[in-house]
């Protein structure tokens, strides 16, 4: 029954996807507590317990990845952002990017999300008072340089280190930036 169940919403959401369904800030408001909560609860806990499952226990892999995916393409929209700051979206997203073990497709729709929140006044508030400016450094440094996802992969590194850094630039206040600047030399 969960492999069933797990296919029809790997279907469903496959479909909005292709789709590009535009949700209004109304049918959003009207699932916040529910779907939406659920589909972030469901990812986190799938994530937690990720790191060691074995390869035939990953069946919710594609599922995940079109969840990600559907939740990146609506948060683009930013009269979402207040919908997702209210169900800690944002403090989960940073909690993700913390995760050594994640793909690089995981990667790239949590800081799609990310990015899409800090385009928001209040996301960008809200990232930086959970230290989103030191999450990103640190990805940076211990995940972008070591995944072998993005060794391989150069396309999808100079994808995520460009959304990276766009993310800095609407977070951090704009002195710290030259500072950083003028601290590392570039």
């Amino acid at each position: 029954i969960i492999n069933k169940c797990s296919f029809l919403l790997y279907a469903i959401f496959q479909i909005l996807n292709d789709l590009r369904v535009k949700l209004i800030d109304n049918d959003l408001e009207t699932y916040q507590n529910t779907l939406l909560t659920l589909f972030i609860t469901f990812i986190n806990e799938y994530f937690i317990k990720k790191e060691h499952l074995r390869v035939n226990e990953k069946q919710n892999d594609i599922l995940i990845k079109e969840i990600l995916y559907f939740i990146w393409n609506i948060t683009d929209k930013t009269l979402t952002i207040p919908i997702f700051i209210n169900i800690n979206c944002p403090q989960i997203c940073l909690q993700w990017l913390s995760l050594s073990y994640l793909n690089s497709y995981e990667y790239k729709c949590i800081i799609g999300i990310l990015n899409n929140i800090a385009r928001h006044d209040n996301g960008a508030i809200i990232l930086n008072k959970f230290d989103c400016a030191k999450i990103v450094h640190q990805f940076k440094n211990e995940v972008l340089n070591i995944n072998i996802d993005f060794i391989i992969n150069k396309d999808i590194r100079s994808v995520i280190s460009l959304l990276l850094d766009l993310i800095l630039i609407l977070v951090v206040d704009p002195d710290e930036l030259y500072a950083d600047e003028i601290n590392n030399g570039t």
